[in-house]
């Protein structure tokens, strides 16, 4: 859906009358944001070598927008466990996320609905190794995501910009540090930059009772230097949000209740200042749910059906399989699969395990391709990826098989953990839990191995799962165009004409809804030199039939029925283009057997422009040239330059027709 700038920048805008906080800034004068930080003052240099440790432990693309995103995600779920706590706590808002991706000014923001916070804890957000989120999580049962206290220092000082700004108890506050990248990884003749206080320009923040709002900018030295480097279309940065991010919500018991409230608002703003808006599912896209192929849930499929009983031609010939364990399913002493001896670790900390097993490597590259929208971000790969704390942690953990060698890249996994936190900056994991994750996906691969017969055969890939590729391609472009172009009208075709069938389906439309009238169509041609033959006969009584500049636009004038109660065309050729353009191409190209003068009508879409060339084209409508519409509808007359007395075209132009029905309705 389009939006407009007013979404992303613009002015502070006040609270409604008799709210009971105001929006001028409690920060009213500089301050240290390192103030809290048990230091002495002139111990600058040990600041900064802590900083600049934080900064180089974080070394992916997609860190600031980690980073950014998870500290949102805990502010909602702190938001919505404390109300269900029973704490008296007004909200006018639903819990929701808003990412704003500004790749005019190169800049990232971030804003949730949450409950703000106080002037003290905004004062201390960036100081190293302080976490603000403790001090409620145990009472409220919340999950901290990523390395306690270290998050927003990362923020501050991976660029040389950051705003926030928070709405709370303490009312408005907001403040920015400009400088901190350079002051950090710099020699040391930089003094460290102060936080200011700053005005909030993003409007969606400003029209929040409570919440917080984080702005970035990017720029040299920062990874990525450019958001455009990661992705210009609202499609691709929803697959990187749901899969790189604590967006991408993993609850696979689905024991969770406060993340189905949730909303994620995905604001785009392209190099022109365009925006478009984008509303994201708050949850990881397991590869199952990808596409409509052929998958059979194994556990379910085990509830009804005994292991070795007939297969059903239905459950065979599958593009994957897939099941979601519990803790039990796999290490209870007597009816888990796996031997719990061998796995201390994930028998204590696993919730659950998510797995995939395709029938071909090749299948993740057409869920990603799915996913995306194009072939430049593998977001759905094999391997074992680790949940923590409801989100996918890092990058896969590679698999290596000794019995079933070679089906790894067939294989994907999520563990979902409980109590496990990564290195600082994400860097991994405990040495002894990634030995025993790759020891699960082992037998987890045996189990599916054993059960290809569910499988289809991974040499058709080339052309059955090609073939599927492109229909969901198909499927996801058109959906896309509707709504990025829709027709309107109440018509059947949803988006507006960009193929020449869809030009025909249009005009048959018009056609046998009666708002073109008089036409009969006798055939259309895939392969010929000329796209159908048609008709017309219209009686002077029609209701249609005679021109009126209001009521009926499309009519004839009384001109044309002189002498005469019908007007009748014998059978003749017809042409349909999605522009004018493409017919004046042909026509005039010496090598076509397409005739101007052997066409009695076209029908466009639009006229576009390269007739005026080699040709003239007389507009009816807006000319008022009602005398020269011999056929009911038409809306142009062409005719070549400078011969007289030639050949006349009637052209109709269906958007025209479709602004005409509309201002008649």
């Amino acid at each position: 859906m389009n939006g407009n700038t007013n979404l992303l920048l613009g002015t502070v805008v006040p609270m409604p009358r008799g709210s009971r906080r105001s929006r001028a800034n409690g920060i009213t004068k500089p301050f240290d944001h390192f103030g809290f930080w048990n230091l002495m003052p002139d111990e600058e240099a040990l600041k900064r070598a802590t900083v600049r440790n934080i900064l180089n432990s974080y070394q992916g693309s997609y860190d600031l927008f980690i980073e950014a995103t998870q500290n949102a995600v805990d502010a909602l779920e702190h938001r919505v466990k404390l109300i269900w706590s029973g704490e008296d706590i007004e909200f006018a808002e639903e819990p929701e996320i808003w990412l704003i991706l500004n790749l005019r000014d190169n800049e990232v923001t971030v804003v949730d609905s949450g409950l703000g916070l106080t002037k003290t804890e905004l004062m201390q957000i960036l100081v190293p190794n302080l976490s603000l989120k403790q001090r409620v999580a145990s009472d409220l049962g919340l999950i901290l995501r990523g390395h306690i206290g270290v998050g927003a220092t990362f923020l501050a000082h991976a660029t040389d910009y950051i705003r926030v700004s928070t709405m709370g108890e303490d009312g408005f506050l907001s403040f920015e540090v400009t400088g901190g990248r350079s002051w950090a990884m710099g020699d040391g003749s930089q003094k460290q930059p102060a936080a200011r206080p700053a005005v909030e320009t993003c409007n969606i923040f400003n029209q929040l009772g409570r919440g917080t709002a984080v702005t970035l900018r990017l720029g040299d030295g920062t990874r990525p230097a450019a958001l455009s480097h990661l992705g210009v279309t609202p499609k691709k940065w929803e697959a990187i949000l749901r899969t790189k991010t604590a967006i991408g919500f993993v609850d696979l018991l689905r024991r969770e209740r406060w993340n189905r409230q949730v909303r994620v608002n995905l604001i785009l703003m392209d190099g022109a200042g365009s925006t478009a808006s984008w509303e994201i599912p708050f949850s990881y896209p397991l590869p199952h749910t990808i596409g409509t192929f052929n998958y059979l849930d194994l556990g379910r499929y085990y509830q009804e059906h005994q292991e070795g009983s007939p297969v059903a031609t239905k459950h065979l010939n599958q593009d994957a399989l897939y099941r979601i364990w519990t803790k039990n399913q796999l290490f209870h002493p007597q009816r888990g699969i796996l031997n719990r001896n061998d796995f201390p670790i994930l028998r204590k900390d696993l919730e659950a395990a998510y797995s995939f097993f395709a029938f071909s490597a090749g299948l993740f590259q057409l869920l990603s391709e799915l996913e995306v929208g194009d072939k430049s971000l593998k977001a759905i790969k094999p391997g074992a990826w680790v949940v923590a704390h409801n989100a996918v942690v890092g990058e896969p953990i590679p698999l290596e098989l000794g019995y079933a060698a070679g089906n790894e890249d067939r294989f994907f996994m999520l563990v979902q953990l409980a109590d496990v936190r990564p290195d600082l900056g994400r860097k991994g994991f405990n040495p002894d839990l990634v030995d025993e994750i790759k020891k699960l996906g082992d037998a987890l691969i045996r189990y599916y191995v054993a059960r290809r017969k569910h499988l289809k055969p991974a040499g058709v890939q080339a052309s059955q799962a090609a073939d599927k590729m492109a229909q969901h391609q198909r499927i996801r472009e058109a959906e896309a165009r509707a709504e990025k172009t829709p027709l309107g009208g109440g018509y059947g075709l949803r988006s507006l004409p960009q193929h020449e069938p869809e030009v025909i389906w249009l005009f048959s439309e018009l056609c046998g809804k009666g708002e073109l009238v008089g036409y009969d169509l006798y055939g259309a041609y895939h392969s010929a030199t000329y796209d159908g033959v048609f008709g017309f006969q219209l009686k002077k009584d029609h209701p249609k039939a005679l021109y009126e500049p209001k009521a009926n636009p499309l009519g004839l004038s009384p001109a044309a029925f002189a002498r005469r109660d019908e007007v009748r065309y014998p059978p003749a050729m017809l042409e349909f283009k999605v522009n004018l353009d493409s017919l004046i191409e042909e026509v005039t190209d010496c090598h076509s057997p397409k005739k101007f003068e052997s066409l009695a009508l076209v029908v466009v879409w639009e006229v576009g422009r390269k007739w005026s060339r080699n040709f003239d084209l007389a507009d009816l409508v807006e000319d008022c040239v009602v005398a020269s519409r011999e056929l009911f509808g038409v809306t142009h007359i062409l005719t070549r330059k400078g011969v007289e007395d030639g050949h006349s075209l009637p052209v109709i132009e269906l958007k025209k027709v479709v602004e005409l029905i509309a201002s008649t309705s």
